[in-house]
């Protein structure tokens, strides 16, 4: 199977089918999509209402491997966040982030041009992680964002940083911060949407749910323009997952192949772990779920709704 070509397919179609329903952009509050024109692996903008900037879903990497008998195809999505100029966001990129989005490599779309878009390092405006994984066999799929809730850059010697394109400089002093981004409310605002999406699309809605958090790290540069990782107390490592059960039967068992890791790794708490077989979505919003983002009702009542594209008729009835 080509991964790259059935991952591609899986969001556009899910595009495409939210993009006949008006209601549906405006219950995700999405005015825009476009695809990223470029050579390699698919990648999407997305203009979310009130988001700061603008998010990219890019496809990074595609495997397959076998669970009990089970063919399960993931695909691994890096999101990408471009800060508005005019929010106060912006301030927490890094030097060298605020340097390319004033430059002229980015339009007035708040994404990179065409032309400059392969010449930005791809370290950059990196925020989460999403993992799409679907067992084609038995229609499960599940959808796992990952992120630090503060991805931060420190600096423990003072540091010289360079960015060589446009030919400016900065010096950090030791301890010093050059970038502090919330990852996970960027990471969370895009997966969210994305949830969304599918069940409009796959009219399919959440089995089983699962959240975790442990200990995270933080990136120093350690004085030689060397950048490295270490453990940090003061991030945490954030994972929500979510499945989508199809026609098969015991659910748990199936979800359990999807979810494995999630539950059994002992280095991560698991804060939020809960089926949902019946369908409803219990009132999850009045549930307290420490600082993690509480769970939208969207992606059970997106499945169940039955909207008409008025664009089926010359006459706009439905």
């Amino acid at each position: 199977m080509d991964l790259e070509g059935f991952f591609r397919s899986e969001i556009e179609n899910m595009l495409i089918t939210a993009s006949w329903i008006e209601e549906v952009k405006r219950l995700l509050q999405i005015t825009g999509v476009s695809q990223v024109w470029k050579d390699g692996p698919p990648a999407w903008y997305f203009w979310i209402e009130s988001a700061p900037g603008v998010h990219e879903l890019r496809l990074e990497d595609t495997f397959a491997r076998d669970a009990k008998g089970r063919e399960l195809c993931t695909g691994l999505f890096t999101v990408k966040f471009y800060p508005s100029l005019n929010n106060e966001i912006f301030h927490h990129f890094s030097f060298e982030e605020q340097a390319f989005i004033q430059s002229p490599f980015f339009d007035d779309s708040n994404t990179p041009k065409f032309e400059y878009y392969t010449k930005i390092p791809d370290i950059l405006f990196k925020v989460a992680i999403v993992e799409f994984t679907i067992d084609t066999q038995n229609n499960q799929t599940l959808f796992k964002l990952e992120s630090l809730d503060r991805i931060r850059t420190r600096f423990k010697k003072e540091t010289v940083l360079e960015c060589k394109p446009f030919n400016k400089r900065s010096r950090f002093y030791k301890g010093e911060t050059d970038r502090d981004v919330p990852g996970w409310d960027l990471g969370y605002s895009l997966y969210d949407r994305i949830l969304g999406l599918y069940a409009n699309y796959s009219k399919t809605q959440p089995y089983r749910i699962v959240m975790t958090r442990e200990t995270g790290f933080e990136f120093v540069y350690d004085g030689n323009n060397s950048l490295q990782s270490n453990t940090s107390n003061d991030a945490k490592l954030n994972t929500l997952a979510v499945a989508f059960l199809g026609e098969a039967k015991n659910g748990q068992t199936q979800t359990d192949e999807l979810i494995h890791e999630e539950t059994k790794d002992v280095n991560r708490e698991v804060i939020f772990d809960r089926c949902f077989p019946c369908g409803h979505s219990h009132e999850l919003n009045s549930q307290s779920l420490s600082s993690l983002p509480l769970l939208n009702k969207q992606w059970w009542n997106l499945a169940e709704a039955d909207y008409k594209c008025k664009l089926a008729s010359l006459c706009g009835c439905t």
